[in-house]
C-alpha cells in the first residue's frame, strides 16, 4: 500500500484546513467540556457549600459522581455546557493562528535543507 502524497503549505487547501480542522477542534471541545466544568466547580466551590450538597464533606466535593449530581440537580443537563459560547468563540482564533504558525514552521527545516544542498552544490562546482 504506497503512501499518501505529502502536500506542502503552498499546495493545501487552506479554506477546507481551516473549516474543517475548527469543525474538528469545536467537536473535541464539546466532548471534553463538561469535564473541565466539574474540574472547576470542584475546585472553586467554596466549602460550605460543598458541605451542604455533599451532606457533611469537609472540604470540596467527594469525587466526579457527587459533583456531577450536584450540577445535574441544580442546573439540569445544561449546567454541563454552560458559558460553551464564549468558550468556543474564544478558541476558533486561537486555533487558526497556533494550526498556521504550525504549517508555517514545518516549512523552515525544508527551506534550511535546500539551502545547504544549493550551498553544497555550488561548492562541488
Amino acid at each position: 500500500m504506497d503512501a499518501p502524497p505529502d502536500v506542502g503549505w503552498r499546495e493545501l487547501d487552506k479554506t477546507k484546513f481551516v473549516g474543517y480542522g475548527a469543525m474538528l477542534f469545536s467537536g473535541v471541545t464539546l466532548v471534553l467540556y463538561p469535564l473541565s466544568v466539574i474540574k472547576t466547580i470542584q475546585m472553586a466551590t467554596p466549602p460550605d457549600l460543598a458541605a451542604k450538597a455533599n451532606a457533611g464533606a469537609l472540604r470540596g466535593f467527594r469525587g466526579v459522581g457527587r459533583t456531577v449530581g450536584y450540577v445535574s440537580s441544580a442546573r439540569g443537563f445544561t449546567g454541563f455546557y454552560r458559558g460553551i459560547g464564549t468558550v468556543v468563540l474564544g478558541a476558533f482564533p486561537a486555533r487558526l493562528v497556533y494550526l498556521s504558525a504550525l504549517e508555517a514552521t514545518k516549512l523552515i527545516p525544508s527551506s534550511q535543507q535546500q539551502q545547504k544542498s544549493s550551498e553544497s552544490t555550488s561548492e562541488q562546482e
